[in-house]
């Protein structure tokens, strides 16, 4: 899929689900199915720190409804709830999916999301091989890895990667190198 054609998809998605029209700015889509109850008081922290940022969320709706009652969107459209089977039109839409979890789960769609041209955002685990956090040194990286789960290093890589979206060529970049 080209660029191109997900700025188009990125707009029809927006539009569809009355979120604000605007292709520029970043599409994140967030799993928090897998996010540790025990920490749970940091969830609604995180969603209202990332709403203080140039970008818009699609939360794929959790199974567990602790979750799902920890979180308040504000109705200013940059945030909504979305069902699963929704998943690959907001991956056709996305550009960067957030997956917060502390415990690796393989079943976790990460590959979908790198063949979507999504760029992961997530802890570094060591059965993730094929991830490697991006380097805008050596311009080498397909994925933004944070070290621990916390508020802090969580916010930290999404303003990293929000940072680095807003340069089309290194984002090109990340993307293919998600490719390989």
């Amino acid at each position: 899929m080209a660029l191109s054609r997900k700025k188009q998809n990125k707009i029809s998605f927006q539009k569809t689900f009355h979120l604000n029209i605007d292709s520029g700015t970043p599409l994140i889509t967030v799993f928090i199915d897998y996010f540790p109850l025990e920490k749970r008081e940091m969830l609604p922290l995180l969603i209202e720190g990332f709403l203080t940022l140039p970008l818009q969320l699609a939360i794929i709706e959790p199974a567990k409804d602790l979750l799902k009652n920890a979180v308040k969107l504000p109705k200013n459209g940059n945030a909504i709830f979305i069902s699963e089977k929704s998943m690959e039109r907001l991956f056709e839409a996305s550009d960067m999916a957030l997956f917060l979890m502390e415990t690796y789960h393989s079943f976790v769609p990460i590959k979908s999301a790198l063949r979507s041209k999504v760029v992961p955002i997530m802890q570094g685990f060591s059965e993730l091989k094929n991830l490697t956090n991006y380097n805008p040194v050596t311009e080498k990286g397909n994925s933004f890895l944070f070290d621990h789960f916390t508020a802090w290093n969580i916010f930290a890589e999404v303003v990293r990667a929000c940072e680095n979206y807003r340069f089309p060529y290194d984002w090109k970049n990340i993307i293919e190198q998600g490719k390989e």
